[in-house]
């Protein structure tokens, strides 16, 4: 296997840096509202993406909730 097939394409860089932003988004939602009384447009809005890209990179608020526990 050549360095060329192992490098990050633009669709895989592109996907780490939007769940970044929800990651992130999503602490700050949390540490405002609480877990239980945020819901997905607060932390797309405050994460600056669509609220569709939670469910693609996460599928749901918690699942996304244990990527923000383990970051």
């Amino acid at each position: 296997m050549s360095a060329e097939s192992t490098k990050p394409t633009k669709k895989s860089l592109q996907r780490q840096k939007t769940m970044a932003q929800i990651i992130d988004g999503a602490i700050t939602v949390f540490r405002e509202k609480g877990f239980e009384n945020a819901n997905i447009v607060d932390i797309t809005r405050a994460s600056g993406v669509a609220t569709g890209s939670l469910n693609n990179c996460f599928g749901n608020k918690e699942r996304l909730g244990a990527y923000v526990t383990l970051a």
